[in-house]
């Protein structure tokens, strides 16, 4: 049964960065307006709540930082690499200003 509540988005070129250690650590599937797909070499544990980045490089101004919560909601191992693992993300807080970055994002490097 299809559980999700938001369009996913294909994206392309999204790296995602630990914010602690500021070290990329997984490559960016899909987004959607709740959560992201990445493929990652870290493994997670369900139910995590960490700090994350993307960078945001075809800002107006120049690279602009995507800084959030994110919640790990599952994890499996990839289906292309075992050493890598696909990783369901929620954003585990959404505020307004939240919402419109993700929609930029969606909006500059989204592909349905």
């Amino acid at each position: 049964m299809e559980r999700r509540r938001h369009e996913r988005f294909t994206v392309v070129d999204l790296m995602l960065y630990d914010n602690q250690i500021k070290k990329p650590i997984g490559k960016v599937v899909n987004i959607s307006a709740s959560g992201l797909l990445v493929i990652s070499n870290t493994r997670y544990e369900v139910g995590q709540r960490l700090n994350f980045m993307i960078p945001f490089r075809q800002a107006i101004q120049g690279i602009v930082n995507f800084e959030f919560k994110g919640e790990i909601r599952w994890l499996n191992p990839s289906d292309d690499d075992p050493s890598n693992f696909s990783v369901g993300m929620a954003f585990a807080e959404n505020p307004e200003l939240q919402t419109m970055f993700i929609q930029q994002l969606v909006n500059i490097y989204g592909a349905t």
